[in-house]
């Protein structure tokens, strides 16, 4: 959340970026759409939410994988390393669950 009037709320407005509420997201989408014959809205249908999908006309929507889809795939060594780390605690949390599981049901 960006605080209403605090430093990175500051820094976005400076730079043009305008904040919006969350729900506020279809609308603005939809409105974007239909403002001028020539707009087109990229959008990924089958990753994104149905609700924002069935928004915008077929003739504008461009439906493809967005070019953020393939950056977040790319990941970073300290990433990279949380995932590791991850993969071992929900590794240990599994084996003590099924440990509990099997002398629950002896």
């Amino acid at each position: 959340k960006i605080a209403p009037g605090g430093e990175v709320a500051a820094h976005l407005a400076a730079a043009g970026v305008g904040v919006r509420a969350y729900g506020a997201v279809a609308d603005d989408v939809a409105a974007h759409a239909d403002a001028d014959a020539g707009h087109r809205v990229w959008l990924d249908t089958s990753r994104c939410n149905h609700a924002l999908a069935r928004r915008v006309p077929a003739d504008r929507l461009v439906d493809a994988q967005t070019a953020v889809q393939g950056m977040k795939a790319v990941k970073n060594a300290a990433e990279i390393d949380g995932m590791v780390e991850a993969h071992l605690r929900d590794g240990v949390a599994m084996a003590e669950f099924m440990g509990w599981l099997e002398a629950e049901v002896r």
